[in-house]
């Protein structure tokens, strides 16, 4: 958010705080109500999540199934396609799993995690058709890459120039 001009002068200087009351430095958990939590601490903790909302794409209420489908889809031009080299074959295999993983426990990852494993799969997609023979297998693959998120962050890459360039039309 720094990088976005906020002012995150407050937070920063909660942080300390917030390690004890996660981490309980110091003399560690000694039972039930043993230890107050500085009220003023979960309040500023309870603000920047506010901020944090305008910050991370929300997922929309199709995203999981779209995502789903579109990992997918591949997954099985991955499988279609003999000519990609067997350490670029498992590094999209993995990333693929990661992005399965990311789906399926998206209530403990929750938006961010999710956005960074899409952005990681966009990359492997497009190193895929890179290095296939056989480009038209990826077209549709590339060309249809998920983003289910109310804003949409992969906008900046130009898709029909993107297609081109991977699939050489």
């Amino acid at each position: 958010m720094e990088s976005q001009g906020r002012n995150m002068r407050v937070a920063r200087e909660a942080l300390p705080t917030w390690y004890q009351i996660v981490f309980a430095f110091g003399n560690g958990w000694q039972g039930q109500g043993t230890a107050n939590i500085d009220q003023t601490s979960l309040n500023t903790l309870e603000m920047l999540a506010e901020r944090l909302e305008d910050v991370v794409p929300a997922l929309e209420a199709d995203g999981i199934a779209r995502i789903n489908g579109y990992v997918e889809s591949v997954a099985d031009v991955l499988a279609g396609d003999s000519s990609i080299p067997a350490p670029l074959r498992a590094h999209i295999n993995d990333v693929i799993a990661h992005v399965r993983w990311c789906t399926d426990n998206y209530a403990t990852v929750g938006d961010f995690s999710l956005q960074d494993a899409l952005e990681r799969l966009a990359g492997a997609v497009v190193r895929g058709a890179a290095n296939s023979t056989d480009k038209s297998k990826w077209k549709n693959v590339v060309n249809n890459i998920v983003w289910p998120f109310a804003v949409n962050m992969m906008a900046a890459i130009p898709a029909a120039e993107l297609v081109a360039l991977v699939t050489g039309t």
